[in-house]
């Protein structure tokens, strides 16, 4: 997520020449807040999806290893 951010942060910047704080400053206080929970859910919902796929394949390889 932190890696999408910055390539389209920068993007902005190099592009259309907006830095990062000044596209923030012109948001107000509400939209800001929805853009946060929004990176927030996202960034909450791939941890979640990454911890399961992870604990599938340990799952898999202890099955596997005759343990």
């Amino acid at each position: 997520m932190l890696a999408i951010l910055t390539v389209v942060g920068l993007s902005q910047f190099v592009i259309n020449g907006r830095s990062p704080v000044g596209i923030i400053s012109k948001l107000s206080g509400s939209q800001l807040v929805w853009i946060l929970a929004i990176i927030i859910f996202f960034g909450l919902f791939g941890g979640i999806v990454g911890y399961y796929e992870k604990e599938k394949s340990y799952e898999k390889y202890i099955r596997n290893s005759n343990l």
